[in-house]
């Protein structure tokens, strides 16, 4: 396999050298030590309504899986950070992604879920779209000669797939995904994705900010005291979180008998945890700023047995659900202000802050 990206250096995510955001909200000093977030950030709706136009608005995020979309017509329609998203295969196979939204009077081309669909016919007014998301017809509208046909397309949005999974992006000046993917597929080289099988599909809702969940996942400060499963399982030891192209994050341990467990983190909202051949895709979906709804996809060869990774990940997924739902609540009591972050443990959540922020244009009117 070849060897990952270079790691990025300590100092370039912690050190003073680090790029300081507006207003200076993640605050670097001489130490090497970060102050968090502005608690502000993590309950305010302005500041979830910049994130979801800046950050969820622009990078790449997963929509479903790419077995879902086999035969011609079939679609998947779902919502990201409030946007509603639909793929469909027209009758060449050809994939084709928009915005879930009729410029008519917006309404619903598809209802969310999968399923198959013949036509695009708008569920409100039976307007009907190609699958290239031009007009076809508008039903029983009246006369039509002062419709702009260009105004009346579909929005299409930038896809690719890598993972066994469909990826979507709403900027159209996106880099394409295999090239902001970076070293990730690299790192993932061992994993047959296209030969593994889907097993499971849950989902449980976290009453927290959705960045509470990510910072909790780029630290293992808190295993020891929570995490009784890893301790007693895993060596995490040596398990560091590291930093890879500006983008990604993974993490190692190994069981007492050697078996390797990597968990990986996709700015801004994917969880990727792969525990010997088996897998577990997690995303990360925000439902509002005090609350996240959290996706897992399980996949395995075929034959092999995921109740392993399914039952570790269901553990973890309690205890952490309880700790941000907690901290959420102490954000929100008017206590607690900010911290600072430990260079030892902290460093990847630094980043993930600096990252956020040099992303989001957090302007003073705004702010409390």
């Amino acid at each position: 396999r070849s060897s990952p990206a270079p790691r990025a250096s300590h100092v370039d995510i912690v050190g003073p050298a680090a790029p300081l955001t507006l207003l200076g909200l993640v605050r670097l000093y001489d130490s090497g030590m970060a102050e968090t977030l502005p608690t502000w950030l993590y309950a305010d709706d302005n500041a979830y309504r910049l994130e979801r136009e800046q950050v969820f608005g622009k990078e790449w995020m997963i929509l479903g899986r790419t077995t879902d979309l086999v035969d011609a017509g079939g679609y998947i329609a779902e919502e990201i950070a409030g946007y509603p998203i639909f793929v469909v295969l027209d009758a060449n196979g050809t994939p084709w992604a928009y915005h879930n939204v009729c410029p008519h009077r917006g309404g619903p081309i598809l209802f969310p879920g999968r399923g198959h669909a013949e036509t695009l016919e708008c569920k409100y007014h039976g307007w009907c779209f190609s699958h290239e998301g031009a007009l076809l017809s508008a039903r029983d509208f009246g006369d039509t000669s002062n419709l702009n046909l260009d105004d009346q397309r579909l929005r299409e949005i930038s896809m690719g797939n890598w993972g066994g999974l469909i990826w979507v992006s709403l900027d159209g000046h996106v880099l394409p995904l295999d090239e902001a993917l970076g070293g990730m597929p690299q790192d993932c080289a061992d994993i047959a994705f296209d030969q593994l099988i889907h097993t499971e599909h849950v989902s449980r809702l976290f009453k927290c900010n959705w960045k509470l969940v990510v910072d909790n996942f780029l630290e293992s400060y808190h295993v020891a005291g929570n995490h009784g499963i890893l301790s007693s399982h895993f060596d995490m030891s040596g398990a560091a979180v590291e930093i890879f192209d500006d983008s990604y994050t993974r993490q190692v341990a190994h069981t007492r008998d050697g078996v390797p467990m990597r968990w990986f983190y996709r700015y801004p909202n994917t969880v990727l945890q792969v525990l010997g051949s088996t897998v577990a895709w997690m995303q990360i979906l925000p439902q509002g700023q005090d609350q996240t709804l959290i996706v897992l996809d399980y996949f395995a060869p075929p034959g092999a047995d995921d109740s392993p990774l399914k039952s570790l990940c269901s553990s973890l997924l309690d205890e952490d659900q309880r700790l941000c739902e907690t901290v959420h609540k102490n954000m929100r009591s008017g206590i607690y202000e900010g911290g600072q972050l430990s260079p030892l443990h902290e460093a990847a959540v630094a980043w993930f802050h600096s990252k956020l922020m040099a992303s989001v244009d957090v302007r003073s009117d705004i702010a409390p």
